[in-house]
């Protein structure tokens, strides 16, 4: 074996040693400061032109942002939407149908997602009445602060308890805060919801039991003969269409419920004297008062 300028010889063979050529090479290109490739920004979305629009979808609209090159999909809340790349800054869409709410719009190329900010917003209006599956708690008096469990809430314009309207707040699509009013009728009553379209269908889900006792605060008429016959409107609160009306201990000679605040009522015949007006409810007696 014979060793003659960097070759190796062998009978009959002669093979050359390149692998500390390749190496010393490698590491020349690599002194030369070449830069590994870089991946690409994810897009961002920075408008929409139009960001409301009705759950049954088919709303036009026009999504600016950056990197929008080579973009894969499209989605509202999730859902996939109809598209068509118009530049790196520009895609056109079509909203899918989806639930009332409000939703993101994100857009996805191979270097990533957009991520969620108000400008990516996308309202969903209801196109379809509320419904309320149920109410918590299910009892109380006037004031009590309610929270109503259902569907399509975003957009409410009205709750009302016992055809009584009520102050809400809306904290979610599935979820509103409610306040008993004093003008609620007592007893068994309903909590509907209404919106642009319509309104909740009154269910055993939306029932809410008013436990006040109910109150007298003022009569329209103060006094009458003894023969009774005298007609006068009661006013108070927690009234329920089945409450009945006293004289002292004597039955009015009528009543007539008029709303939870309102009764009227015709005085029974009585001795002389002064008695108090007291209504009378599933919830118990309307206590004495000077009124």
């Amino acid at each position: 074996m014979q060793t003659r300028s960097g070759l190796l010889t062998r009978t009959g063979t002669r093979l050359t040693v390149v692998l500390a050529v390749l190496i010393a090479t490698a590491g020349l290109m690599l002194a030369g400061g070449a830069t590994p490739a870089r991946a690409a920004p994810a897009p961002t979305v920075t408008a929409l032109s139009v960001s409301t629009g009705a759950a049954s979808g088919g709303t036009a609209l026009t999504i600016t942002g950056t990197d929008f090159l080579g973009v894969t999909s499209v989605k509202f809340g999730g859902t996939v939407a109809l598209y068509t790349y118009v530049s790196p800054t520009s895609i056109t869409a079509t909203s899918p149908a989806h639930v009332a709410g409000v939703f993101v719009v994100v857009v996805t190329t191979p270097d990533g997602s957009s991520v969620s900010a108000p400008a990516n917003n996308f309202t969903y209006t209801g196109t379809s009445a509320p419904t309320v599956t149920l109410v918590s708690p299910a009892s109380g008096p006037i004031g009590t602060s309610v929270t109503v469990t259902g569907t399509v809430f975003t957009g409410t314009t009205g709750v009302t308890v016992g055809g009584v309207t009520a102050v809400f707040t809306v904290n979610s699509d599935s979820s509103i805060t409610v306040t008993i009013p004093a003008a609620t009728p007592g007893g068994l009553v309903s909590i509907l919801v209404t919106n642009a379209t319509g309104t909740s269908v009154n269910t055993a889900a939306d029932n809410f039991t008013n436990t006040s006792l109910p109150t007298v605060t003022a009569l329209s008429v103060t006094s009458g003969p003894i023969t009774g016959l005298t007609p006068l409107v009661i006013t108070g609160t927690g009234f329920t269409p089945a409450a009945t009306v006293f004289f002292g201990t004597t039955p009015a000679a009528s009543s007539s419920y008029n709303s939870g605040t309102s009764i009227t009522a015709t005085s029974p015949a009585h001795a002389a004297g002064i008695v108090d007006v007291t209504v009378v409810t599933v919830n118990g007696t309307s206590a004495n008062t000077i009124a």
